[in-house]
């Protein structure tokens, strides 16, 4: 038994990143071999878009192990994922594609678990944070993941350095203004109708939430291009990209607002678990918004709060670049089902 093969994926409300990985005896870490990327919307379950990949890969997947990371709450291996219209189960995905193990989890334990796959050139310290007196208790490191929705999850570290990662749906709670502008963005989407949660502002149609409301309340001035952009493409995509090349006010202070809301829901986050292990930053808009991140607008939100800010100016803040970290971190999953990952740890 020299080498495994493993099919692993991330699944996301926009797109699912599959791949195939190899796992040669004696490494520690399994290497991606194969990747695709598909747009979910696209195919009617999960199991008609891992089946074409299987085709198309030319691959047995008789006996094969898998892991999947997938927005939502796993339970007993099954899930419904959050903005897809999928129901998706372990056993139904052995039975239909002859896997002999799969692993559902979390899309943001996925991503969690892929951090030990990254090198140092992935990861920008956006806030150095103070660890010269760690204590040597166990430690709770966050990641936070803005993208379709809001994925958060734990990682705790103990001294022995064994981790446990542990999926968080925060970006579920609700959403709570910090100042007189998020108080008027909090009511004009409370004028909608839906429950406002975090993940209202702080996602991909979160940015078109704020800038919808600075567009229809503040009064911002819609250019006509910019119109026929956000018609013609992915709103959020089109607000982030004409806020980083600083062309229309409208999606500058967008983007603005949208920073200062993440700053203080990290501050929030943080505390509630005391993250003084670090936070990490990942999902599909935060890469893109490196130098914006590096300015103080951020840092400052995240220590907006009345009390315990010398403990929040201790916590690292990190932010991932690497695109692939959740379907790496699928593979890292499936690896360890494996005897020959066994093994090689012993």
């Amino acid at each position: 038994m020299g080498k495994l093969n493993f099919v692993a994926g991330d699944i996301g409300g926009t797109k699912t990143a599959l791949g195939v990985f190899e796992l040669a005896e004696g490494d520690y870490l399994p290497e991606l071999k194969i990747h695709k990327n598909y747009q979910s919307r696209d195919y009617e379950s999960f199991n008609q878009l891992l089946t074409i990949f299987v085709k198309e890969c030319d691959l047995s997947s008789a006996g094969m192990l898998g892991a999947f990371g997938i927005p939502g709450v796993v339970i007993a291996g099954e899930v419904a994922p959050v903005n897809l219209p999928w129901r998706v189960s372990e056993t139904e995905l052995k039975q239909a594609l002859g896997f002999r193990s799969v692993k559902l989890v979390n899309d943001l334990v996925a991503t969690a678990s892929g951090l030990e796959m990254l090198q140092q050139n992935n990861l920008i310290c956006l806030h150095q944070g103070d660890r010269s007196e760690k204590e040597q208790d166990a430690l709770v490191s966050v990641v936070v993941a803005p993208g379709t929705g809001l994925g958060h999850a734990l990682i705790v570290s103990h001294p022995s350095g064994e981790k446990l990662i542990l999926p968080c749906e925060a970006g579920h709670a609700n959403f709570a203004p910090n100042s007189e502008l998020e108080a008027e963005l909090w009511r004009y989407l409370l004028s909608k109708g839906e429950p406002i949660s975090v993940e209202s502002v702080l996602s991909g149609p979160g940015l078109v939430n704020i800038y919808n409301f600075l567009h229809e309340v503040k009064g911002f001035e819609q250019p006509p291009e910019l119109k026929a952009l956000l018609e013609d493409g992915d709103k959020s995509a089109v607000i982030t990209n004409t806020a980083i090349e600083n062309n229309y006010p409208i999606s500058t202070q967008s983007l603005d607002i949208f920073i200062g809301i993440l700053g203080s829901h990290l501050g929030n986050f943080a505390l509630s678990v005391l993250a003084l292990g670090g936070i990490f930053l990942a999902g599909g808009i935060l890469p893109r918004l490196k130098e914006r991140l590096l300015e103080d607008l951020l840092l400052k939100a995240f220590l907006k709060k009345a009390k315990l800010v010398n403990i929040l100016e201790r916590i690292p803040i990190t932010l991932v670049t690497e695109n692939k970290t959740g379907l790496l971190g699928a593979g890292l999953i499936a690896c360890k089902q494996s005897e020959l990952f066994a093994q090689t740890k012993s």
